[in-house]
């Protein structure tokens, strides 16, 4: 499996940064300024290098109200030794959608992503630049060394939350792994969804989840294979950490069939 992703721990913070001289107005780094500005908090702190810099901005920014998930990048001040950032609620991350591809025969073909408002693609592997183009076997390995399509968008959630399960902590990983397969997807495909959440997902006492199937999904990120597969199944989770569980009434699921070019893809969207 070759993967060239973000760390798993960028994906779990949505804010943005801003680089800051933090000047106390003499000329030196003021310690801790709180400047509140409707939904914005700035905050500048002294940090001593960037590592710490990040470290600070990522804890407070995710610590505010209403912060969700995702990021953006940071930068440091080191003539001041500080940084600043402003904390904003930016609209869900899908994180780490894998898109699979299965043609009959070693073929070209060409993925476009349709993002809410023309939004960039912000993480891919291999690089999305307005689109994958792409050489694929049959056994779905991609330019010879891909497994899968990878990336990250940032969407306006508009998911089903009437049908889903709760699921406790202890049992998570192989609710993940039953329902994959339940779903129609395969070994491969199943065992690159553990590899990447398992250490991932933020740690709970329960989840609340939500499946999104290709109509719901493709709301949130339209897209478009050419030549036309003959055969698609886009499933993503929406992801609610709870302290307690709520029932909820668990929906049907119909296994795919796998006929003629097959594209699937997992993803995971955390609330």
């Amino acid at each position: 499996m070759n993967r060239k992703a973000a760390s798993p721990i960028l994906l779990m913070v949505p804010v943005l940064l801003l680089a800051s001289a933090c000047d106390n107005g003499n000329g030196t780094c003021a310690g801790l300024c709180d400047r509140t500005n409707g939904p914005m908090i700035e905050m500048c702190f002294i940090a001593g290098s960037e590592e710490e810099c990040r470290k600070d901005l990522l804890e407070h920014c995710t610590a505010q109200p209403g912060a969700l998930q995702g990021y953006l990048e940071t930068n440091f001040n080191p003539g001041c030794d500080s940084c600043s950032a402003d904390c904003v609620e930016y609209p869900q991350l899908a994180a780490a959608p894998n898109i699979y591809l299965y043609p009959e025969a070693t073929r070209d073909v060409h993925v476009t992503l349709e993002t809410d408002q023309g939004r960039s693609i912000p993480v891919s592997v291999p690089e999305y630049d307005h689109g994958w183009n792409v050489s694929v076997e049959p056994s779905g390995l991609i330019d010879g060394k891909y497994d899968y399509l990878y990336y990250e968008a940032i969407v306006n959630l508009d998911a089903q939350n009437a049908e889903g399960w709760t699921i406790e902590r202890a049992g998570i990983f192989p609710f993940f792994e039953d329902t994959l397969a339940a779903y129609g997807f395969e070994n491969n495909e199943i065992a690159d969804f553990l590899v990447f959440w398992e250490p991932a997902l933020p740690r709970s006492a329960c989840y609340m989840i939500y499946p999104q199937l290709d109509r719901q999904v493709s709301q949130m990120v339209g897209l478009k294979v050419d030549p036309a597969p003959d055969t698609v199944r886009r499933l993503w989770f929406v992801v609610e950490p709870r302290g307690t569980c709520d029932e909820l009434p668990a929906p049907a699921i119909e296994p795919l069939a796998r006929i003629g070019f097959t594209v699937v893809e997992w993803g995971v969207v955390l609330q």
